[in-house]
């Protein structure tokens, strides 16, 4: 049955079980005692209040799209046993899920500025955002009690410098928490995470690795880019290991710059089941995995190139090989469309540091832009970050956006004539800055990621100036 609460101002002063309530009506609507509803709870309009601290359990869907939820002293419980859903234009204060089956799933952007309690069952995200508030806490989960992000949403929570927090996320089928340590002098955060479903040779897609690491892929964001000292731990299942993966020689690899960062040294995962690993010293971030050293196949050390008169030299460093036929020199003169014009025979594997070399004869165009594409014995294949050969520099710093039209990442390349830093910043058409960062530059060619650039269709401008009062625009697409 439907109890439709359409008053000016008006009490809800009855313990009842109600089928499904609606407020609907302008005017206050005054919870004073608790109330449980064994369907949907909706608010079209007015507001939802009450002069006391009390928790209402809902048995359905919450269904806000209009009106004010004042929740000051309101907790919510979600107790049904089917599937439900958060659909609210307004932020709770306390939530709470106690469900012994069925999913709560977000299909809207949803704030919780006190405590979410796990009691029983999950939370999926979906594409939908979860972000706690300044004050906010999560308690109580674990692995049958937590939050499926294995879609677009993530959970977001602030970091204050000095402190951390947990975020209880994982898959369908497993819990895979990972904590987020902001050093001291660290710039205060909104920190987010989400979960893929295995870990990808190129960070955030290409071949799936099918050994030597754990099957998932942690996605950890900042709302500030830049200004962090961070300290990542993941945890696992035992049942997440893929065939060959060793947890007494294990990395957390960390995707930037367009290839695998898998660290200085081995780490010796903790458990008993679950499994965990930390690595501290993180100043952006990015797609991390967990892996046996090698299980990507190869590591890249270093990729530079220099011009030598007629010709241009390109050189790579790997810190081992596994399964390596060979590379692929590829070239472009725009940064986004590349063409093979060499081939170099791999080590196979091994675990010893190989250096390669390729010369790249009779390169008489001003601007290059080179990268390494490495070619497994069964056809996958991952690339290098790319490097740039900017010929008769004048001194001033040559900037390229990559991938332009840009859809999802914004990366670009700065050859520069000196070390020092400078500041990137990015308008839209009407004048509007929209991003804007500070970054260091070493002699010569650097590819700075600038992370993802989720702004509307169009056109932007991307101007940089560096600390010796060089100025330069580049205008690119957004798609």
């Amino acid at each position: 049955s439907n109890v439709e609460y359409a008053g000016t101002t008006q009490s809800i002063g009855n313990a009842a079980v109600y089928g499904n309530l609606l407020i609907t009506a302008s005017g206050n609507k005054n919870a004073i005692v608790p109330f449980a509803t064994q369907g949907n709870f909706t608010l079209t309009n007015g507001t939802f209040t009450s002069i006391v601290s009390v928790t209402h359990s809902i048995g359905g869907n919450w269904l806000m799209t209009g009106g004010t939820f004042n929740n000051t002293n309101i907790s919510i419980v979600f107790n049904g046993s089917a599937n439900q859903s958060i659909s609210s234009t307004g932020a709770f204060n306390n939530l709470a899920v106690n469900k012994l089956s069925g999913l709560l799933n977000l299909v809207a952007n949803t704030n919780v500025n006190g405590n979410l309690n796990f009691v029983a069952g999950r939370i999926s995200l979906g594409n939908s955002n979860l972000i706690m508030g300044n004050a906010g806490t999560i308690s109580n989960a674990n692995p049958s009690r937590y939050i499926i992000a294995t879609g677009d949403g993530t959970l977001n929570q602030p970091i204050p410098a000095g402190t951390n927090k947990t975020f209880p996320v994982g898959l369908i089928n497993a819990y895979t928490p990972a904590t987020v340590a902001l050093a001291a002098g660290s710039t205060a955060d909104v920190i987010h995470v989400r979960m893929l479903n295995a870990p990808y040779h190129g960070g955030l897609s290409g071949d799936v690795a099918t050994n030597h690491a754990v099957n998932a892929t942690w996605l950890i964001g900042e709302n500030v880019v830049g200004g962090s000292n961070a300290t990542v731990t993941v945890q696992w299942p035992q049942s997440l290991e893929l065939t060959g993966f060793n947890r007494t020689l294990c990395r957390l690899a960390h995707f930037t710059n367009a290839h695998w960062d898998f660290g200085t040294s081995d780490l010796v995962a903790t458990g008993p089941n679950p499994y965990s690993v930390t690595r501290a010293g993180f100043t952006d971030f990015s797609p991390f995995a967990v892996s046996t050293y090698m299980a990507l196949p190869v590591t890249w050390l270093s990729v530079n190139a220099r011009n030598d008169g007629a010709n241009n030299l390109v050189n790579w460093t790997v810190a081992g090989e596994l399964s390596n036929d060979h590379f692929e020199i590829e070239v472009s003169s725009n940064g986004s469309q590349f063409t093979t014009i060499g081939k170099i025979q791999g080590a196979g594997t091994t675990d010893v540091e190989q250096k390669y070399s390729y010369v790249h004869y009779n390169a008489t165009s001003p601007v290059y832009f080179y990268r390494i594409k490495q070619v497994d014995f069964d056809g996958k294949y991952s690339y290098s970050k790319v490097v740039r050969i900017n010929k008769g520099s004048t001194g001033k710093n040559a900037m390229t956006v990559l991938n332009n039209p840009v859809h999802n990442e914004l990366a670009i390349a700065v050859n520069a004539s000196r070390a020092g830093s400078g500041m990137v910043s990015v308008s839209d058409a009407a004048g509007k800055i929209v991003y804007r960062r500070t970054v260091k530059l070493s002699v010569g060619n650097n590819v700075l990621d600038l992370g993802h650039f989720n702004f509307a269709s169009g056109i932007y401008y991307l101007v940089f100036n560096d600390d010796n009062g060089n100025r330069e625009v580049v205008n690119f697409l957004k798609k």
